[in-house]
């Protein structure tokens, strides 16, 4: 994969965040969080969560939930 590839896919999934939970307001952890869970859904796993002890389910998933 391209860092082109790499890089659409990243703007895709941060587009979709902001698409849900809207611009400024919220901790850059919850976007960040939601970023990463964003990734996950499209097969991709963010550095900081390939390891055991960090990886969780976030308490509600950003579909659905405003």
């Amino acid at each position: 994969m391209t860092e082109n590839e790499i890089s659409k896919v990243v703007v895709e999934a941060a587009i979709e965040v902001h698409r849900i939970l809207g611009g400024p307001g919220l901790l850059e952890s919850v976007y960040e969080e939601a970023l990463a869970y964003e990734l996950e859904l499209r097969d991709y796993v963010h550095a900081a969560r390939s390891s055991p002890d960090r990886r969780r389910t976030p308490a509600g998933s950003i579909h659905g939930v405003r």
